[in-house]
């Protein structure tokens, strides 16, 4: 869906979350979690699993 790296700034000051944020894109209800990705193909869900909490 998107790639969840230099758009995140901007994104954070329109929605209060990610799925609100993939919600608002694709016109219906989806998890923010596992539809935004990193470049990597590594959705926020997986990162959050690893410890990676800076996103």
């Amino acid at each position: 869906m998107g790639c969840y790296d230099e758009t995140q700034q901007k994104f954070q000051s329109f929605f209060n979350s990610p799925s609100y944020a993939a919600m608002f894109v694709l016109g219906m209800s989806r998890n923010g979690r596992t539809e935004w990705k990193t470049k990597e193909g590594i959705n926020i869900k997986e990162l959050e699993e690893k410890g990676i909490n800076n996103l």
